[in-house]
């Protein structure tokens, strides 16, 4: 898994059969793998807890068992006590896919998303997640694919996710100058001064995914 920029990218894919929890969980989460109805919804779960505790504890020099996590107000995992400031860390599944991208200078957000066929609702998506400049820019729909939205909607998710806000902080808040394009950019969030957050496309997913990762940065004028 890679990408252009100066951050760790680690991919699992979600086991197709029913695996059982490695013993290194903690109360709280064997607490919620338990309240899965939902199998496929229950494995994802599973295997990214799997990945973030083995990825973590090799990051801290740690046992799984020991790294200190918790969550957040805003449902996320995060390191507590004094490991809380050693390393930045975000989170994302779909489908199969599981991404966890690990940072050690700086908020870190990554997404990964279906690349599926044009949304019906595209235009709809667009008046709420989009500025007008990305509207213009956007290029349209080629057949049944639509990748600039998708590249779109992962960079902008990716940043959200690496605020620690998530969608709550308003995907129109975020713009992508490169308006979907591929390509790494510096992606602002409006009402934020001498900041912002360099990203890029990640290469090396499985058919049928796209994704991005964002790093927040400090831009010099």
């Amino acid at each position: 898994m890679s990408s252009s920029l100066p951050i760790q990218v680690h991919l699992s894919l979600v086991p197709s059969g029913g695996t059982q929890p490695p013993p290194f969980l903690d109360a709280g989460e064997r607490d919620r793998l338990a309240r899965f109805r939902d199998p496929a919804s229950r494995q994802r779960y599973l295997e990214g807890r799997r990945l973030l505790r083995t990825v973590l504890a090799r990051e801290l020099d740690l046992g799984p068992a020991r790294v200190p996590l918790a969550i957040s107000q805003e449902g996320r995992p995060e390191l507590t006590g004094d490991c809380r400031d050693l390393l930045h860390f975000s989170l994302s599944h779909s489908g199969s896919v599981v991404l966890l991208a690990v940072h050690r200078n700086g908020a870190v957000g990554v997404d990964v998303e279906p690349d599926s066929p044009v949304l019906p609702d595209r235009a709809a998506l667009l008046g709420r997640i989009a500025t007008a400049r990305e509207r213009e820019g956007l290029d349209p729909p080629s057949g049944h694919a639509d990748p600039g939205f998708r590249r779109l909607w992962c960079r902008k998710e990716a940043v959200a996710k690496g605020t620690g806000r998530g969608i709550p902080v308003g995907l129109h808040q975020v713009e992508d100058p490169l308006c979907g394009a591929a390509g790494e950019g510096w992606v602002r969030l409006r009402g934020e001064v001498g900041r912002g957050w360099a990203t890029a496309d990640l290469q090396g997913l499985p058919p049928g995914y796209v994704g991005a990762v964002a790093v927040e940065v400090e831009r010099t004028p």
